[in-house]
């Protein structure tokens, strides 16, 4: 029985692809990884937004009736971090993260829509999951004008959420052409580090094991796209 299934599995899989073309596109350009908690803990309310390098490559299946997989893997590094405590909607303070190391890493899969209606370009429109972790090393924050002295501090960043991807692709040739995707992915993260030995330091950190902070992950990539 179990043998049927996956044969019957794999028939169908087949079936789905057996007209499709393989595509691959190494990508590169800018993300923004932005949590902000919803409500107020103690009077506060943290906010962190990191605009980086974005780094990837993603790949997929595109058949001939449209129907369209891609599995996307990005890679952010460098940038600038800012953070902002909120004491009321009228009380905010705000500051700025020095950092090295990384990457945190972003996976996607999707399945959507290929429009092609027009000579050599298709119009993607997809959706699926959004996954990402990755930790940084802190050497400095800046806050309210007050920097503090080197640190050595992990800061750590996670996000879940629902992708709304849209992509454009050109073709020179049969099989090599340019790629250009946006994708915005909007759901639920947590940004945190331990504050062991930080003394008075604020703490900027989003969510806790009880509330999320909401988190949203948009991406704007270009590259070369390779039609096999």
């Amino acid at each position: 029985m179990k043998k049927t299934v996956l044969v019957v599995l794999g028939i169908c899989c087949l079936s789905a692809n057996i007209f499709a073309k393989f595509v691959i596109s190494p990508t590169i350009g800018i993300s923004n990884f932005h949590s902000t908690e919803l409500l107020y803990d103690d009077g506060e309310k943290n906010t962190v937004s990191w605009t980086s390098m974005n780094f990837g490559v993603s790949l997929g299946t595109v058949n001939e009736s449209g129907f369209t997989f891609l599995f996307s893997t990005d890679f952010f590094a460098v940038g600038t971090m800012k953070v902002a405590k909120e004491f009321s909607s009228s009380d905010k303070q705000t500051g700025t993260v020095d950092f090295k190391g990384g990457p945190f890493i972003n996976v996607t899969p999707l399945l959507g829509y290929t429009y092609h209606g027009i000579k050599n370009l298709y119009l993607t429109f997809a959706t699926g999951l959004n996954l990402g972790y990755g930790t940084l090393k802190v050497t400095k924050f800046t806050f309210s004008g007050v920097t503090s002295p080197a640190l050595d501090l992990q800061l750590n960043l996670a996000n879940i959420g629902i992708p709304f991807y849209i992509g454009a692709q050109y073709y020179f040739t049969e099989k090599i052409g340019i790629n250009l995707g946006i994708q915005d992915a909007v759901g639920i993260g947590w940004v945190w580090y331990n504050t062991k030995g930080l003394g008075s330091l604020p703490y900027f950190g989003t969510g806790d094991i009880h509330v999320p902070a909401f988190t949203n992950v948009f991406s704007l990539k270009i590259g070369p796209v390779f039609r096999l």
